[in-house]
């Protein structure tokens, strides 16, 4: 209580210190099912009113320090992108047009709807068995801003818009990128969740005609759809709601337009009230059926979720999609700073493969050789090599168990491998005797 004068904090202490007292009380676990029941439910009750009255009695934050505004330049919410036109909507908080350097329009003309749009909808009830979605709840589409700012850097356009809006506090941070054909967009949001019926979604609308949406599973690349009509999706799945790994495509016309989603699992597909528009839409929290995803944020009233939009002028083509979304969430290795490499003296890997990605660069199980998997996402048979590192000189093609099938060859000091139509190739690299 040190430091405590007003009655109310003094009251707020004792009563989290009766919490922690009741999680202390209750652990029950280990003695029947009933009372250990009993005991995860006062126990989570207990410490979550403990951790919010210590959230609300927390000093504040140091403000951060403003950037140097001598190493920007201020932009307008109008500003040109790679020889083409972006505009900013400061009231919807996202892009409400954005045309290519030919003039080509990738957003619909619409009113009312933006690139990145944050969409929160409340619901009468849970999901019922005609329906994941039921009947949603008149909201407020009330947006309000609380700071904008836009600075052009070395990188690209950064614009930064913080808004409230359904009882969220939202912070966006924008990355027009002057390198790539990359939009990169992160969302922080705070408080506003309830454990009302309702779902939190980022909407991505595209002016793509007739589109093929598809989507990464482990493993596979899937047409959006039922069989019927040329998808991949298997009989009863369902119709709304889609599982991606790591993205999403929208493409036609010889334009893809890509999400790449490392935060969030769920997306729907052209989903519109009033029109067929073509849009990706993003939901990385929901409650109607269980799948509390929001909670893998890692905090009850705080989550982070990041975006990268590409777009690009070219048929949809698997291994751009997937190097794309390797580079910008998923490396294939790494090597933490200040901690030891898994491996000593083991350089860069020198990888030539056309096919599609490295899926794993690991230790093997025995602990004695190296396992490198690759992915080849084209359905024709491709060819690939592997400089041989320094000390590691033999090469074999194993099960996705690590036991051995075959060796390989070794030739003018590079290692010459097949990948199979849409195989997972799995090789091992063992020491010499």
């Amino acid at each position: 209580m040190s430091g405590r004068s007003d009655n109310k904090s003094r009251s707020l202490l004792r009563h989290g210190f009766a919490e922690l007292l009741k999680f202390a009380e209750h652990d029950f676990g280990g003695t029947d099912r009933q009372r250990a029941a009993l005991s995860a439910g006062a126990r989570a009750s207990a410490v979550t009113q403990a951790m919010d009255i210590g959230r609300s009695l927390a000093p504040k934050l140091a403000a951060r320090p403003s950037l140097n505004t001598g190493e920007f330049t201020p932009e307008e919410m109008t500003f040109e992108w790679r020889g083409g036109r972006i505009v900013f909507d400061p009231h919807q908080c996202g892009v409400v047009s954005l045309t290519d350097a030919a003039g080509r329009a990738w957003l619909p003309d619409r009113q009312g709807l933006s690139l990145g749009q944050f969409k929160h909808t409340l619901y009468r009830s849970r999901a019922k068995p005609e329906s994941v979605f039921p009947e949603p709840l008149p909201t407020s589409r009330e947006l309000v801003l609380r700071n904008l700012l836009s600075r052009r850097t070395d990188r690209g356009v950064q614009i930064v818009a913080d808004f409230d809006k359904s009882g969220f506090q939202v912070k966006s941070t924008w990355l027009f990128h002057t390198a790539n054909p990359w939009i990169d967009v992160t969302y922080r949001l705070k408080d506003g969740w309830s454990d009302n019926p309702q779902t939190v979604e980022f909407c991505f609308p595209f002016a793509i005609e007739n589109p093929t949406y598809r989507y990464d599973a482990p493993g596979a690349i899937l047409a959006a759809g039922p069989k019927q009509t040329g998808g991949d999706d298997l009989p009863g799945a369902n119709p709304e709601l889609y599982a991606g790994v790591t993205f999403a495509a929208a493409s036609g016309g010889g334009r893809t337009a890509l999400l790449l989603t490392p935060d969030s699992l769920l997306l729907r597909f052209g989903r519109n009230v009033s029109n067929n528009l073509t849009k990706i839409t993003s939901m990385p929290m929901m409650n109607l059926t269980g799948n509390d995803w929001q909670f893998g944020q890692g905090g009850w009233n705080e989550w982070t979720f990041r975006y990268r939009i590409v777009l690009l002028n070219e048929k949809f083509d698997p291994v751009r999609v997937i190097q794309e979304a390797q580079q910008f969430a998923t490396p294939p290795f790494l090597q933490t700073p200040g901690q030891s490499p898994a491996v000593s003296g083991l350089e860069a890997l020198d990888i030539d493969f056309s096919g599609g990605p490295l899926l794993a660069f690991k230790v093997a199980e025995d602990n004695r050789r190296l396992i490198l998997r690759f992915w080849n996402v084209l359905n024709r048979t491709t060819q690939g090599s592997l400089k041989q590192p320094s000390g590691w000189s033999r090469a074999e093609i194993c099960d996705a168990l690590e036991r051995s099938v075959k060796p390989l060859d070794c030739a003018e000091g590079r290692i010459r491998f097949s990948a199979g139509p849409l195989e997972i190739l799995t090789l091992a690299l063992a020491k010499g005797d």
